[in-house]
């Protein structure tokens, strides 16, 4: 493994999905203080108004892992990355808590003394 892939394998966000009440679920994301300048500019510029082929597109760049299931049948769900319509089937609340985690990673700390 090279330096970077062992980089890229370090740099991951599990979100806890238990704070809006579906206790022992977790979804993994890309940490994107490790994304390149392109995927960077193309993963900050999607808006809550995207179609939803480019939504999934991006949910399934950047989540990477989930023990996620279906709400209607409780079978496990492929990750978006094999099947990007698994995303059709969930609440909002759920990217709503990767998009939290996504501006908490790319936000900088403020500065004292300055």
């Amino acid at each position: 493994m090279s330096k970077w892939d062992e980089y890229r394998e370090k740099r991951k966000i599990r979100i806890d999905l238990g704070e809006i009440g579906l206790d022992g679920f977790w979804v993994v994301i890309k940490d994107p203080a490790s994304y390149t300048l392109p995927e960077l500019k193309t993963y900050s510029g999607i808006t809550p108004d995207a179609g939803p082929e480019e939504l999934r597109k991006v949910l399934a760049h950047i989540i990477i892992d989930w023990n996620l299931t279906n709400p209607n049948n409780d079978k496990e769900l492929p990750l978006p990355s094999k099947d990007p319509k698994s995303l059709d089937v969930l609440p909002v609340e759920i990217f709503n808590k990767v998009g939290e985690a996504i501006t908490q990673a790319l936000s900088v700390p403020e500065r004292k003394g300055t």
